[in-house]
């Protein structure tokens, strides 16, 4: 299944509930990326979600949370495998095998 920016209410919702976040609730933002990272994704703004996604994942092996770690990585590298960004793709596929060797 590709993913496509959504268009109307869902995606608008999401993108400003994304920028809400980002602007007045900072610490939400650094301590939960995983919120931004599903704002992000359901608003279209794939590129910033995979940074979410990989950020949040990281968080989860620092807190030596592997399976979470797994299930976050792998979403962002789903997404950036999809977008076909090569240069995200790539550096996503690093972290996910970086961050999960056992």
């Amino acid at each position: 299944m590709a993913h496509h920016a959504r268009s109307g209410v869902g995606g608008d919702v999401a993108a400003r509930i994304g920028e809400t976040l980002e602007n007045q609730f900072a610490e939400i933002v650094e301590t939960q990326p995983h919120l931004m990272a599903q704002h992000c994704s359901e608003a279209g703004q794939f590129e910033r979600a995979i940074n979410y996604w990989l950020k949040a994942g990281q968080q989860a092996v620092s807190r030596s949370a592997m399976p979470e770690a797994e299930a976050l990585l792998r979403k962002g590298l789903a997404l950036a495998i999809e977008l076909g960004s090569g240069t995200a793709c790539c550096r996503t596929g690093r972290t996910v095998r970086s961050g999960l060797r056992p």
